[in-house]
């Protein structure tokens, strides 16, 4: 059993720096976290020395808060970048409980370099190292991720590292590592009242939108369109705007695809997301 995974640390500021690893396997490996729904499994099969070791800076754009919270709804850049081997690799999941039921914790997007987003029915998405052919050479991946909008989120995570490609698996020192990230109580608190009566429709939408709220104070508002990757689909409205109730119309591109989207009512910095899907 010759699992080829990289621990990974989510803290309260954007880079952090713990003792880790690398790895050698090319096509990932998935269900190996130790979490709960993974039986609880890892590589200690195959993987058991205390060293080499390396350092894995881990960060996430935006950053998380103080205490390892984030703003719910929010898509954040999750990446980190391996100092000390040439090879590496992880696994990790992000699950909403820390039962053997437990689900996504959140939403996954796809890959954006050097690794994977495996989605299997009836298991946790997991995220590992990759690309899915040949060895990930290069000492860092990232990955799109959106945060629930309720509840905490629980993140797994197991690493190696390997002296080489081939021949010296046995002697890679596996580490793991667990978080508990919780939603943002001021981010939470600051959004409900800044802007309430948050109506979006038609929904599903064909080419015209409409939004009403109500803002309590003037506030700087921005509308924005995210696809499930994280990326900005459409830039909608961006104002200072007096308090009170607000009326918003705007036509969608025609370059936009059909699909489901993210809507991002941004208000004074605080998001208040809604699902939107483009028919």
């Amino acid at each position: 059993m010759k699992k080829n995974l990289l621990i990974l640390l989510i803290g309260s500021a954007a880079v952090f720096s713990i003792a880790a690893i690398s790895v050698s396997r090319s096509t990932g490996m998935s269900q190996y976290t130790n979490s709960p729904p993974d039986g609880p499994g890892d590589c200690t099969g195959c993987h058991g020395h205390t060293t080499p070791t390396a350092v894995v800076h881990f960060s996430a754009t935006p950053a998380f808060g103080t205490g390892n919270t984030f703003i719910p709804g929010v898509v954040y850049t999750l990446s980190y970048n391996v100092t000390g081997w040439a090879y590496f690799g992880f696994d990790l999941e992000i699950i909403n409980g820390q039962t053997s039921t437990s689900t996504d914790g959140g939403t996954f997007g796809a890959a954006v370099s050097n690794c994977q987003v495996l989605k299997s029915t009836g298991t946790p998405t997991n995220v590992t190292h990759g690309p899915s052919s040949g060895i990930a050479t290069a000492n860092s991946a990232t990955w799109k991720w959106t945060a629930p909008a309720t509840g905490k989120a629980y993140l797994y995570s197991v690493g190696l590292g390997v002296p080489g490609k081939s021949g010296s698996q046995a002697s890679g020192n596996m580490v793991q590592y667990n978080l508990v990230l919780s939603p943002s109580p001021a981010g939470v608190a600051e959004n409900v009242n800044a802007v309430s009566d948050l109506n979006v429709f038609p929904n599903p939408v064909t080419d015209n939108l409409h939004l009403t709220y109500t803002l309590s104070k003037r506030s700087v508002v921005s509308v924005k369109l995210y696809d499930l990757e994280g990326r900005m689909a459409a830039d909608l409205l961006n104002e200072t705007l007096e308090a009170g109730e607000q009326s918003f119309n705007a036509s969608l591109p025609s370059s936009l695809g059909k699909g489901i989207y993210t809507l991002s009512l941004n208000v004074d910095g605080i998001p208040t997301v809604k699902k939107l899907m483009v028919k």
